[in-house]
């Protein structure tokens, strides 16, 4: 390994002393893993034709905002789906089996 200040090249893998594979180049040419959470400060733009966010994991994805969470056209806020000039179209409330379509 090479360390250079606080930071340790290991092959193809850099991280730190007390964990050297944080981020991994692996093998595969344009793939990189990241071994623990992703932080990113600024905008994900993906520029492939065809795009994908793929969970692999045993139990659920989330996708959570402290505001609202817009899909295409669609916007979700709180329990309610809309779109950007009328968010409540369709309320899913709070009652078990509930669902009111407004307008």
């Amino acid at each position: 390994f090479v360390d250079v200040e606080l930071v340790r090249f290991t092959d193809a893998k850099i991280g730190i002393s007390g964990d050297t594979d944080m981020i991994d180049l692996g093998t595969t040419a344009g793939m990189v893993t990241v071994n623990g959470d992703l932080k990113a400060t600024g905008d994900l733009t993906l520029t492939t034709a065809a795009a994908s966010i793929t969970h692999s994991g045993g139990t659920s994805l989330s996708i959570s905002s402290g505001g609202f969470v817009d899909v295409e056209l669609v916007r979700f806020t709180d329990a309610k789906i809309g779109i950007s000039g009328d968010t409540d179209m369709i309320d899913l409330g709070t009652t078990a089996g509930m669902v009111t379509v407004n307008g």
